[in-house]
């Protein structure tokens, strides 16, 4: 356990009853402050946060809002194992250090949302939503923060996020664009649920074209679910399209990784969450030891992050309340109840266009939120291309390598990340590192990055 010795910056009017000032696990002591609490999600909505400050300069750093998806993930699984400063140890006792997160250069907000995620919680334990109720929570939120943070108000202000981040993100941005006292420059989505249609359709040809499944059903699919050059998997009528499409998605689920089809696959059936935090230990072995014994490996829900968020200490230290129950990545009585109001999010980018930059990134082995399916959604606003479809570069201990592929339209980016899965941050960290560095500084995707 490290006491932290840094002293208030100038003017700081950050809330002394939420700083962390001791977090277990730590070997050694960090230079960046850091906030646990409680913001106020609006009609009695309490709202975990941890907020980790810049390692250069806070108040002028770039300020970001991380969030995940789900419906009903965390977004501590983005700090724990994406994008922030910590990664935990396979038994939850220690934290390294991250070389690539993003509070190297920008200060990070991780919110749990919507309430009845992670610590976030109600007094009356309603935890049914729809995209506008989280929508006005999370923008209920960020007012909170700034109350409470008021010295990052002039700070050029970010939201990212991952998966059904895709919903989220653009509803809550569609909330603070007459809001003058939020300094929101940009947005990013990564691997997002765009729409729902062109996700659908899009899987089915991504999985044949990735060779999943063969000619034959392909062709079924052909005859019953296509007509006149074009294909409907989403919502069929035809009994026999019905029919070919259950096959095809059988073979889909059976024994593949969907977040990440070239990886190996652990836990087939695990949830999104897990899958993100099995695919640590192949990853980083020296933190995951290939023990087969270990309470991770066997049981989906004991994983790393859960370990170490459910540890007395650590609770005590985030300033998390005794009575609320055990930390899960994913809320299966969120998920459960969500109502999703919008199916076609991208429909909402046009008008946000007209005021922010936006960046939409794909790992390109994701089945489930698949770049095909976004690139067609990008595709379908028939913006006017600024720099056509051209690789991106990042350096390795080979030389340079092609991280991706990205086309560039006026005031928004469409952009891939070779051999990444569905946790850019995690499947591909330095590109990742690089992707969002040169995003919020807008400068080239292959501007290399110098910490």
């Amino acid at each position: 356990m490290i006491l932290w010795t840094t002293t208030l910056h100038p003017g700081n009017a950050a809330p002394k009853e939420d700083w962390i000032t001791s977090l277990p696990g730590l070997s050694h002591q960090s230079s960046f402050k850091q906030y646990s609490g409680y913001l106020d999600g609006g009609n009695g909505n309490r709202l975990h946060y941890w907020f980790v400050e810049s390692k250069g300069k806070p108040l002028r750093d770039p300020l970001v809002l991380w969030l995940n998806g789900g419906p009903g993930c965390s977004s501590i699984i983005g700090l724990l194992l994406e994008n922030g400063p910590f990664m935990p140890s396979y038994d939850g006792k220690h934290l390294t250090l991250r070389n690539t997160s993003w509070n190297d250069f920008a200060n990070v907000i991780f919110l749990e949302s919507p309430a009845g995620v992670g610590y976030s919680y109600n007094d009356k334990r309603n935890y049914t939503w729809d995209d506008d109720q989280v929508a006005d929570s999370n923008y209920a939120a960020l007012k909170s923060f700034f109350n409470k943070f008021p010295e990052y108000s002039r700070n050029e202000f970010y939201i990212t996020g991952e998966s059904y981040g895709g919903i989220y993100i653009p509803t809550l941005v569609l909330r603070t664009m007459n809001d003058s006292k939020i300094n929101l420059k940009a947005f990013a989505v990564g691997n997002g649920l765009m729409d729902t249609r062109l996700n659908d359709n899009s899987m089915i040809y991504f999985a044949y074209y990735h060779g999943i499944f063969g000619q034959h059903l392909w062709s079924q699919l052909q005859k019953y679910c296509c007509s006149r050059g074009s294909c409907n998997f989403h919502n069929p009528s035809d009994i026999h399209c019905k029919k070919a499409l259950a096959v095809a998605q059988q073979v889909m689920n059976d024994d593949l990784d969907n977040y990440n089809i070239y990886f190996d696959c652990f836990h087939c059936s695990s949830s999104m969450g897990s899958q993100a935090k099995v695919l640590l230990k192949r990853l980083h072995p020296e933190l995951y030891p290939s023990r087969l014994d270990e309470p991770y490996m066997s049981n989906n829900q004991v994983t790393p992050d859960v370990i170490y968020m459910n540890r007395k200490d650590v609770r005590k230290a985030l300033h998390i309340p005794d009575h609320l129950p055990a930390w899960n990545d994913c809320s299966n009585a969120v998920s459960a109840n969500y109502t999703t109001t919008y199916n076609s999010s991208i429909k909402l980018i046009p008008k946000l266009l007209k005021k922010y930059r936006v960046l939409i990134y794909n790992g390109d082995v994701d089945m489930v939120c698949n770049f095909l399916g976004d690139q067609w959604a990008v595709h379908s606003l028939n913006l006017k291309v600024v720099k056509p479809r051209q690789p991106w570069f990042y350096n390795d201990s080979n030389g340079k390598q092609v991280g991706g592929y990205v086309i560039r339209a006026n005031k928004l980016d469409f952009l891939t990340v070779r051999g990444s899965g569905h946790q850019v941050p995690t499947f591909r960290p330095q590109q990742a590192y690089q992707m969002i560095y040169n995003f919020i500084h807008n400068r080239p995707y292959s501007t290399k990055v110098v910490p």
